[in-house]
């Protein structure tokens, strides 16, 4: 091969190498924009997300504090009913000082606890010694209480009945871990774009989140009551569910 035409070669194997280099570089930063450009898009989503929700509630002066105080009230209310730990000595304390009233006396108990997938629970055997008519009359009062119970008789003889009685309790959920939105949406950003028109896409991204940050940071304390609200309604819901699938239809008075 003549040197021209070598070097005709070079120069062809040359520029398409170097086509081939600008070609990866844009593809590299093509991608590495759009990652980034999703990245921005999510997290300018999230944030205003929660600020629409603030703003739906400034729209209503008054609406959240009250809103808090409805919620607030009613899980104290489902609190009654199925607290956040078992506590059976305080309940068999509260129980004993109730039957008293009703001239009923507990003579002994046994105890057995377990846990399900929403909540715990405690059977108790209990033999209780006194009248019929007041052993019923205590049930009835047991039945019409704040505490959610369960409970069967099991037998009566001689002024002595033994019954099974359940009661339950649905434990405190875990504190939320903050989502990936939450912790990395407003944190410093520094792009790995610098191929224009890509630069100034990413530049245009992030002024807008920057701006959404700005007024997330300033209505803070709205945001934290508002996700406070939403996650009182979330167990409030929860808490419900749970006790209308314990609550008895009808409570057996005599075994069969």
């Amino acid at each position: 091969m003549d040197p021209q035409a070598r070097r005709r070669l070079i120069a062809v194997f040359a520029f398409i190498a170097g086509a081939l280099i600008v070609c990866a570089f844009c593809a590299q930063q093509y991608f590495t924009y759009r990652s980034e450009s999703q990245s921005l898009t999510a997290a300018i989503r999230w944030v205003d997300h929660q600020l629409r929700k603030v703003q739906a509630v400034e729209r209503q002066p008054g609406r959240l504090s009250q809103a808090i105080k409805g919620v607030e009230e009613k899980l104290s209310q489902q609190r009654l009913q199925v607290p956040a730990t078992l506590d059976v000595g305080g309940f068999l304390d509260h129980f004993s000082a109730m039957a008293s009233r009703f001239e009923v006396e507990v003579k002994a108990s046994q105890r057995e606890s377990s846990s399900r997938d929403f909540y715990d629970q405690a059977t108790l055997r209990i033999k209780l010694a006194g009248e019929d008519k007041d052993v019923e009359a205590l049930l009835e009062k047991l039945s019409t209480g704040d505490r959610l119970t369960r409970y069967k008789v099991l037998q009566c003889a001689n002024r002595e009945c033994d019954i099974e009685l359940s009661i339950f309790s649905i434990p405190e959920p875990e504190e939320e871990p903050l989502s990936v939105f939450d912790m990395q949406a407003c944190a410093e950003f520094n792009s790995k774009v610098w191929l224009w028109p890509f630069t100034d896409r990413i530049q245009d991204r992030y002024e807008e989140l920057n701006s959404l940050c700005i007024e997330r940071q300033r209505q803070s304390s709205a945001i934290r009551s508002t996700e406070e609200l939403m996650g009182k309604l979330r167990l409030s819901r929860f808490i419900g569910e749970v006790i209308k699938h314990l609550a008895p239809a009808e409570t057996s008075q005599q075994a069969e």
